[in-house]
């Protein structure tokens, strides 16, 4: 970007050379858009370096791993555990054979549901 002193003398040979207002004033608009528009680059360039310094200043410290002994693995393989009505979808007696399921259901006058998974084959409960 030019100089402002750069800018008014060049602005004010064009009005002597006999350059219309109207071409004046336009330039001065064009050159004044330029300058705003380039504030706003550093502005928004400097607020980014400031917000990267300011992130890049913290540090976030891991909390430090508890000991694993036979009371935490007693609570941690508590957690993982299924619980009680978890997976209730396993409490229903699946059949694995269609013919098999076929049959109970035609005995039993019930529909027969088929649930598959991704095209693969019934291998039961994984």
């Amino acid at each position: 970007m030019a100089p402002v002193p750069l800018m008014k003398s060049t602005i004010q040979a064009a009005t002597a050379g006999g350059v219309s207002t109207s071409v004046t004033a336009l330039t001065e608009g064009v050159i004044q858009t330029m300058m705003m528009n380039k504030r706003k680059t550093m502005s928004v360039v400097l607020l980014l370096l400031v917000s990267a310094s300011d992130l890049a200043s913290h540090t976030w410290a891991a909390e430090p791993a508890e000991a694993l002994t036979a009371t935490t693995f007693a609570q941690y393989q508590k957690h993982i555990q299924p619980q009680p009505g978890e997976s209730r979808w396993m409490e229903i007696p699946w059949f694995l054979d269609l013919h098999a399921a076929r049959q109970k259901a035609a005995t039993e006058g019930k529909p027969l549901f088929i649930y598959s998974s991704g095209g693969a084959t019934g291998i039961g409960a994984c």
